[in-house]
């Protein structure tokens, strides 16, 4: 089923396009690392800065400790967060963290309506230094440096879970949670706190996440409209014959023979095996191979294999235009594959151009289940103020009014909460030209999978690089090389 869109209305997002930030007390620059090293189009991070922005050198905040630990010896206690927040952020994060944890917040007051001026009257005995990182996380190698410069973060968003849990840079958590009533409430979502357990411990506390989805570039929508948001992968395969079969599109009259009906469809492969089988199936099939099925995971694997090698066949897909060039920065491509945080980067490249699909269902009544990449919070093993850092980063992930001030403070779109509250999810919605897509994928969020999302996961890595090589090596009557599950994982 199609339905008609008008392209009005859709907002022009700017973004800043270096990889460069400055932090805490120094000159000193760190290099942040892209979510997606090799992915097209480079057209800036929507979690980077501008190069002549610098972050500020230090937060000095306060907040109580709910454990007491401070508050019986009159200590002042000092940590420092690494989140991708601005240091005025962070201060009032604090400080509503400070009334709610005293029960001084008044009745009708919450993140999106309390008073800024009221907050900022708040005094309280503890010190949070703040580093601004980029949107998604940090590295081993960049804590590395700051372990070096003696500024290692208390708190800090990792890029992936699996990566510091592996260097030793993160630390369990379990000691700290068994009172923690926000980490251990019906709140947040199901299989986001399992997403970050290892061996049986929690390392981490997510604080957000961003879903595989697909962008469609409007200037080549044929007169049958863009699919709805339950389409099934034949309906997909119509709507490209469809922008095939269009001719001459589009602003810049773009000829058929340069036009990419959808831009390097080789990247659908790890997502997309759910609608072939209706059953939520993890990325590449991997968990289903580790747990032993490796039938349904071969199975799942050669369904969508076959679907993307003839999509390539039929000449609906390509890596590059006629012109070798790279279809989606060349404004040639009518849809690709990206992740939700890639919405506003889009936004700019294609103002008031771009719409936004979740990815393609079973049937009509089987809706796909959100593919997420989790961010979590991370408590460093060189702490020393544990149990007041986790409580902190627990209230800034999990409770509604600070999630509510975040997004009242610094509105972003693309990043999903993983915490259930009606107030927040609406709020969302209401304030996002994509809002319907955020209304789809509440109350699928607890059968989220949950997936690795950058190079700094060795799964990934491994599969994307796997998955690049088998695209380049297709012939082009759309024939590959066998594919093998075991060489794609590569041992992971």
């Amino acid at each position: 089923m199609r339905e008609r869109l008008s392209s009005k209305g859709i907002a022009t997002k700017m973004l800043s396009s270096v990889v460069m930030f400055a932090f805490i007390a120094s000159s000193f620059l760190v290099t942040s690392c892209n979510r997606k090293d090799g992915d097209y189009p480079d057209i800036g991070s929507p979690t980077t800065l501008d190069a002549d922005q610098t972050m500020p050198t230090e937060s000095t905040v306060s907040t109580t400790d709910p454990t007491g630990s401070g508050t019986d010896t009159g200590d002042f206690v000092t940590i420092t967060v690494a989140l991708p927040y601005s240091q005025s952020t962070i201060k009032r994060l604090s400080e509503l963290y400070y009334l709610k944890s005293n029960g001084m917040l008044s009745d009708g007051d919450n993140g999106s309506n309390i008073s800024l001026d009221h907050l900022d009257t708040v005094s309280t005995p503890w010190y949070i230094n703040s580093i601004q990182t980029p949107m998604n996380g940090v590295d081993p190698s960049t804590l590395s440096e700051w372990r070096s410069g003696g500024y290692l973060p208390d708190i800090y968003l990792a890029e992936d879970i699996g990566s510091v849990i592996g260097s030793g840079d993160a630390a369990p958590l379990q000691q700290y949670l068994a009172d923690n009533e926000l980490v251990g409430s019906l709140s947040v979502f199901d299989g986001a706190i399992d997403a970050l357990t290892s061996n049986g411990s929690i390392y981490g506390i997510p604080l957000y996440a961003t879903a595989v989805i697909l962008g469609i570039n409007l200037d080549y929508v044929p007169d049958s409209g863009v699919p709805g948001y339950l389409y099934t992968v034949d309906e997909l395969e119509t709507y490209l014959q469809d922008v095939a079969a269009m001719g001459v599109q589009g602003e810049e009259e773009t000829p058929a023979s340069d036009l990419i009906p959808f831009a390097g469809a080789y990247t659908l492969i790890p997502y997309i095996a759910q609608a072939f089988s209706g059953v939520p199936t993890g990325f590449m099939a991997h968990d289903e191979y580790v747990r032993g099925n490796t039938i349904a995971a071969s199975t799942a694997v050669r369904n969508v294999l076959g679907y993307i090698d003839r999509l390539y066949a039929e000449g609906l897909s390509s890596d590059s235009d006629a012109n070798g060039d790279d279809p989606i920065a060349a404004r040639n491509a009518g849809m690709w594959m990206l992740s939700s945080e890639e919405m506003e980067n889009y936004d700019s490249y294609y103002p008031g151009r771009m719409y936004y699909l979740p990815l393609p269902s079973y049937d009509s009544e089987t809706p796909s289940v959100p593919m997420l990449t989790i961010y979590p919070m991370c408590l460093s093993s060189e702490s020393e103020h544990g149990a007041f850092a986790v409580e902190f980063a627990s209230f800034i992930a999990l409770d509604p009014d600070a999630q509510m001030l975040i997004r009242r403070l610094e509105p972003r779109h693309g990043y999903l909460p993983l915490i259930r509250n009606g107030a927040l999810w609406l709020d969302m919605a209401d304030s996002t030209d994509n809002g319907r897509l955020v209304s789809y994928y509440e109350p699928l969020m607890d059968s989220a999978v949950y997936c690795p999302g950058n190079y700094g996961s060795d799964l990934y890595t491994a599969v994307n690089s796997y998955i690049f090589s088998y695209s380049a090596n297709r012939s082009d009557e759309g024939e590959t090389a066998g594919f093998s599950l075991q060489e794609c994982y590569g041992g992971y």
